[in-house]
Parts: structure tokens; C-alpha cells; sequence
């Protein structure tokens, strides 16, 4: 729903997802998780497998950012931002089917205080794909992010995303 980026993916779950900002390439758009730059070597980022259960905004800055944040935000900056802790234990389960055997799972945790807190999400994504041959995608992806205030001016922050995810290329092999 941004104006000037556009997102596409090559084949089915699984597949390549890029995004374009501007009619840049795809490697012209910086993408920061809490402020740490995720690119590849070369520029780009791959979308495919990312979980969103965790996420609490995404901030889009359209337009050269290149003399704050180098060559890889010739086009935009997208900044992911994960959920922090606050409020009382909080727990949320979602599932999800769709066409193709695919099933999605999503559970995220979060808790916290003035003085710290944390949020944990994992998610689970199985696809047979739409292609008859060899087209299956799996994914497990987990996130969390920990706060700790230490003294008065310091506080500690802790983001971590792991995905472990499989894409069969559709061949008879």
C-alpha cells in the first residue's frame, strides 16, 4: 500500500520476494531490523522467508537515503520494527490453511515492566506449492527481542530472527 514501492515474487510460497522502490532494483532498497542492516552482500534482501508475527511497525522512507546509510538506500529505507515487552504475560496463537496444503502457524509471547520486558514469536509455514512436481516449501522462523533497564541512562536491547527454511525447485529430481 506504499506508493513508489513495488513487491514481487518469483513462483509459488517459498519463492524469491523483492522489493523495488522508485523504479530502483532491488538491491537499491535498504531494509534495517531494529536498526541493524539485514542486505545481502550486493544490496538485496530476501523476503521469502521472513516471519511477521513479531513485528510491531514497518517505517518506509521513499527516496535516496544514501548519504545517511550508504549505496543500499539509493531507492528507500525500510525500517522493521519487532515488538517489545510491556503489560501483563500476553499469548497469541493463530492457524491458517489455504489452497495448495498450505498451512501457517504463529505463536508470539510477550511480557514487560518499566524495567525490562521481552517478546518471542515463532512461525511455521508448509506449502505443497501450485506446481505438480517437486514444488514444496517449509519454514520455521523464530524472533524475540529482550529490554533490561540497567541504571537510569542505560538500557540493554537484544533482537535476534532465525529461519530455517527448505524451497523445492520444481524438476522431476
Amino acid at each position: 500500500d506504499v506508493p513508489g514501492v513495488s513487491v514481487t515474487q518469483t513462483g509459488s510460497r517459498g519463492g524469491t520476494v523483492s522489493i523495488f522502490s522508485r523504479g530502483g532494483g532491488n538491491n537499491h532498497t535498504l531494509v534495517l531490523i531494529d536498526g541493524v542492516r539485514v542486505n545481502r552482500a550486493g544490496g538485496d534482501f530476501d523476503f521469502a522467508d521472513f516471519a511477521v508475527n513479531n513485528i510491531d511497525r514497518i517505517e518506509v522512507v521513499k527516496g535516496p537515503g544514501s548519504a545517511l546509510y550508504g549505496s543500499d538506500a539509493i531507492g528507500a529505507v525500510i525500517q522493521i520494527f519487532t515488538k517489545k515487552g510491556k503489560g501483563p504475560p500476553t499469548v497469541n496463537l493463530s492457524v491458517a490453511g489455504g489452497s495448495y496444503q498450505t498451512f501457517e502457524e504463529n505463536l508470539s509471547l510477550s511480557a514487560g515492566t518499566e524495567g525490562g520486558g521481552y517478546s518471542v514469536g515463532v512461525s511455521k509455514t508448509d506449502s505443497k506449492g501450485f506446481l505438480p512436481i517437486n514444488n514444496n516449501y517449509s519454514s520455521l522462523g523464530v524472533s524475540g527481542s529482550l529490554q533490561q533497564k540497567l541504571y537510569d541512562r542505560v538500557d540493554l536491547s537484544l533482537t535476534g530472527n532465525h529461519t530455517d527454511s527448505e524451497f523445492h525447485f520444481p524438476t522431476e529430481f
